[in-house]
């Protein structure tokens, strides 16, 4: 078949952190918004196929089969139905940063600010819950900017932020990095 080239109105400025994504079959593109919530277009013609509001926008988005798993800016995920939007079941709470997906069927979410769930994509049910401590020895300030499947096991990498609080103001040290791995046993 021959590919059509076609433009839309919905993507903005915003959208340029934020992505696209497709249904398996093809037939229909995701485009994810800050601003205006989650679209659906026709992957052929890119006619406006329908739309979820959102007041603070969608940060992620999984495509499952018939549904999508999407992320909601205000801290909530929402199972979609894939041909018509309509919003099947959702969860809160989760954090306003997204999540990342880890498998084919799993994603991690931040849920609180110290609490990460591993949930099946499909039923938004929690496998597996797990916090801070698990990978820091209980250091209070961190940053997490990796979290990835390998195996069995939930590699989580980030660094501790360190402060040397025996001088006024208190000094920023350089930061220790680290590199944790969770066992799961998701099947």
């Amino acid at each position: 078949g021959s590919i059509s080239a076609w433009k839309t109105k919905w993507l903005s400025s915003y959208n340029y952190q934020f992505g696209v994504a497709a249904s398996f079959d093809g037939k229909y593109v995701f485009v994810q918004t800050w601003d205006n919530g989650l679209f659906c277009l026709n992957a052929h013609t890119g006619e406006k196929l329908w739309r979820t509001k959102s007041k603070r926008g969608i940060t992620s988005i999984f495509v499952n089969g018939n549904t999508l798993l999407i992320h909601q800016h205000e801290r909530a995920l929402q199972l979609v139905d894939i041909h018509t939007g309509e919003v099947l079941k959702e969860k809160r709470p989760a954090t306003a940063w997204g999540f990342t997906a880890i498998d084919h069927k799993h994603i991690v979410c931040h849920v609180t600010a110290r609490r990460w769930e591993i949930i099946d994509a499909e039923t938004l049910e929690t496998k597996k819950v797990f916090s801070h401590r698990d990978f820091t020895d209980g250091h209070e300030n961190y940053c997490i900017n990796y979290i990835k499947m390998d195996g069995q096991e939930l590699v989580v990498r980030g660094f501790q932020n360190v402060w040397d609080d025996t001088v006024k103001p208190a000094k920023v040290l350089p930061n220790l990095e680290f590199e944790h791995r969770l066992p799961v046993d998701l099947f």
